[in-house]
This record gives C-alpha cells, structure tokens and sequence, in this order.
C-alpha cells in the first residue's frame, strides 16, 4: 500500500514536472549588455558600483533613509535588552518558583504518606483491642 502511494505521487511529479521545464531553461537570461540612459537636467549625477547612475538628491534621500533605519535599529537594539533582562528576571523567578513547588510537593507528599501509616497503625491497633 505504501510502494502504491510513493509510485502514484512520483509518478505526478514526473507529470507536472514537465510543463515546468518545458523549454529546457528554469529562468530567463539577463540582458548582460545593459547600458543606462542618463536623463539628468541640472543635477549632478553620481556613478554607482554597480555602473548605474544615481543623482546627488537621491542619494542624500538614501543617507537620510540609512541614518533613520540606524536611529530605529539603535532603539530596537534597547528595547530587546530591556526585554531580555525583563525576561532573564522573569526566567530566574520561575525557577525559584518551580524549585519551591517541587521541595513543597515532595513534602505533602511525605506528610501524606505518614498520615496514612498512623491511619493504618491506628486500625490495626483497633483490630487487635476486638
């Protein structure tokens, strides 16, 4: 039953799989001979890394946009601090808790069980005196 079930989903997969790579080629190529057109009237363009053109106003919007993400990160940085000190504490106090429940279980259950061996002197006692 198993071997059927493995035969019939590999045997939809080799199905389906075709149309997927019908043509031979997973993704398209890119036009590796790429050349951009600068259309710049009046602003001073800079030359990226990467050879794209990018004018002097965008890239102080960039830097304005990377000090805010640096700002955001910073404060986002302290508040998962804080958090994990909060939660370190938090951790420690469940510990403690969980320790405690522990030793204050072993000794109910301790207690329980000389309660019940009084309990059980008791009765014998009590058949013997009929």
């Amino acid at each position: 039953m198993k071997n059927i079930k493995m035969v019939a989903v590999m045997a939809a997969f080799v199905a389906f799989s075709g149309a997927a790579f019908a043509d031979g080629m997973m993704f398209e190529p890119v036009d590796v001979n790429y050349t951009p057109v600068t259309t710049s009237v009046g602003a001073e363009t800079v030359t990226a890394e990467d050879g794209s053109l990018i004018q002097a106003a965008s890239t102080e919007k960039f830097q304005n946009a990377i000090l805010q993400l640096d700002a955001v990160q910073v404060e986002l940085r302290n508040n998962y601090l804080a958090y994990k000190e909060k939660y370190q504490q938090i951790d420690a106090q469940y510990q403690q808790v969980k320790a405690e429940r522990k030793a204050t279980a072993k000794t109910v259950k301790a207690m329980e069980k000389k309660i019940k061996q009084i309990e059980s002197t008791k009765s014998k006692i009590r058949k013997t005196m009929q």
